[in-house]
């Protein structure tokens, strides 16, 4: 991408050119190389959110991300450090959204950086096991976390995870999953799911999608939105990245 602006420019700027092409490269004509360049799939998007998931260990989160983003399910898989994963939505009136999924690990000797994105968070998934009723109790600390350093008006989901193990192995009903909820303003829903039999996965992260895309609309001004319709916020590489691994460890 760069070499090709650069090309353009150094064209541009010869004075042995024919006077048709020796014109000022404009801001609209890199913009213009820039779109044409991306892939015609990443075109049109009308919001970006990045999203962040917060919980214990053991919980489900890389087994929700998977299951979201590749479709398919393994058990017992950990993240250790971050993982990223990008998907496209359509939500609503055909709203084009990108979500940057951001799997933070729950072990508290990754605590530091899973700190550190969520300051690029717009949304967080709380995860909690249906099947470990500390894991309910244990997000305290987490949304605590995410309070500290994220976003001010940042939203979050409420998800119970393993919801086909509810016959067996139930210590957490919906019931106080919503009333935990309830003391904090920020969680828009709460959802029960299955990774392994593909439940209320998509519903996760539509309604998500639909809150801050709700929000944003309603703050929109004159002004582009605090993320918005972009093509230059794709994620950068990132020192953690090597750190991301997925191994058969936690539950």
């Amino acid at each position: 991408m760069q070499s090709v602006v650069c090309r353009l420019v150094s064209y541009a700027s010869c004075e042995d050119r024919e006077p048709q092409i020796t014109r000022l490269v404009t801001r609209q004509d890199i913009l213009t190389i820039i779109t044409k360049s991306m892939p015609q799939s990443r075109q049109n998007i009308d919001f970006n959110f990045k999203i962040a998931f917060a919980g214990n260990a053991g919980v489900g989160k890389t087994a929700l991300m998977v299951r979201f983003t590749k479709g398919t399910f393994q058990e017992r898989l950990c993240t250790v450090g971050i993982c990223n994963e990008t998907k496209i939505l359509s939500i609503d009136d055909s709203s084009r959204v990108q979500l940057e999924i951001w799997d933070t690990a729950g072990q508290e000797r990754f605590r530091t950086i899973t700190q550190s994105y969520y300051r690029r968070a717009t949304g967080l998934i709380l995860l909690y096991d249906i099947t470990k009723y500390e894991s309910l109790t244990g997000l305290t600390h987490w949304i605590d976390d995410v309070k500290s350093y994220a976003l001010a008006d940042v939203l979050m989901i409420l998800v119970g995870a393993k919801q086909d193990l509810a016959a067996e192995k139930r210590e957490v009903t919906e019931e106080q999953a919503r009333k935990f909820a309830s003391n904090y303003p920020e969680i828009v829903d709460v959802v029960e799911t299955s990774a392994k039999n593909s439940v209320n996965i998509e519903t996760v992260f539509i309604t998500l999608s639909r809150a801050l895309k709700n929000k944003y609309e309603k703050k929109a001004q004159p002004q582009s939105p605090t993320f918005p319709n972009t093509i230059d916020n794709q994620p950068k590489p990132s020192l953690f990245a090597s750190l991301c691994s997925v191994n058969r460890c936690c539950n």
